[in-house]
């Protein structure tokens, strides 16, 4: 008859077997004194300690044999090992599963976009030559009408110059006027004269037609007038000497020379006149005759 242990599960077959040689507790099914019916835990102590005794010398008979094995293996070293082509599973992967796919690293959110790399800067250059100075661009000479107005300021300088002349002359001459105080009317009109040629030396008359004729016309006639002035003036300190009145003209040497030279001034005076009144009308400024200039 078979029985099986009630610990282990085995089958045990031998007839009379009480105790299981395996594991050293009682087999289910076995006929025991009635000491010994039920668990090993439940008995008395004296078969406890039996069945204790019986594991402890089972296991030291195991622990014997695997002694004796690697006794046996210290003695004969085992030959190389071949690898296997079965992949060894990793570190914490347990045998017979399939090891997970690894995912790729998600990169950090900076890592997404980098931040903009930050250019040196550049270190400076030789500094460039600096461009020459640009020539100055030649300066626009007067205007026609520029030149006119300026020779309008010299006519009428002329002009006066000329009034101060015949006041003098005739008051003298008449005794209306001290010949002390003609001297010194002429004198005025020398000066007044001489400023308006100072004043239109500086005018080329380019910008007007016909402007170089026209300061040459007036220059002359202001240079007679000022000659006769000095005459004139002579011709008074003669009449103040005399003491008659009037003051005698023709015949005196002075008043003759004075009045030759005033004829010469006219002449140009008449010239200037021609060229100029066309363009003051044009200009809208003063128009003149000889006896005015």
């Amino acid at each position: 008859m078979a029985f099986s242990c009630r610990n282990c599960g085995k089958p045990q077959n031998r007839p009379g077997l009480k105790f299981c040689p395996d594991c050293g507790l009682p087999i289910s099914g076995a006929v025991l004194p009635d000491s010994c019916r039920g668990t090993a835990a439940s008995g008395p102590p004296g078969r406890r300690r039996f069945g204790l005794l019986a594991a402890l010398m089972v296991t030291a008979i195991a622990v014997a044999g695997g002694a004796g094995a690697l006794t046996g293996l210290l003695r004969s070293p085992p030959g190389p090992a071949r690898l296997s082509a079965q992949t060894v599973p990793g570190p914490g992967v347990l045998p017979g599963t399939r090891p997970a796919r690894a995912r790729a690293p998600t990169p950090p959110p900076d890592a997404a976009s980098p931040a903009p790399v930050r250019k040196a800067p550049a270190s400076p250059g030789p500094a460039s030559p600096a461009p020459a100075p640009a020539s100055p661009a030649p300066s626009a000479g007067p205007s026609e009408a520029d030149e006119l107005q300026q020779l309008a300021a010299v006519v009428r300088q002329s002009s006066a110059a000329r009034r101060i002349t015949v006041n003098a002359t005739g008051g003298v001459g008449n005794c209306t006027v001290g010949t002390g105080a003609g001297i010194a009317m002429m004198n005025q009109s020398i000066r007044t004269r001489q400023a308006a040629l100072s004043a239109v030396s500086s005018l080329s008359g380019d910008a007007v037609p016909g402007g170089p004729a026209l300061i040459s016309d007036l220059v002359q006639a202001m240079n007679y007038s000022i000659s006769a002035d000095h005459h004139f003036i002579t011709w008074m300190q003669h009449a103040g000497s005399a003491g008659t009145c009037p003051a005698p003209q023709n015949g005196d040497p002075a008043w003759d020379a004075g009045m030759r030279l005033s004829g010469l001034a006219m002449t140009q005076k008449s010239r200037f006149v021609t060229g100029w009144n066309p363009l003051a009308t044009q200009f809208g400024l003063r128009t003149y005759t000889a006896y005015d200039v």
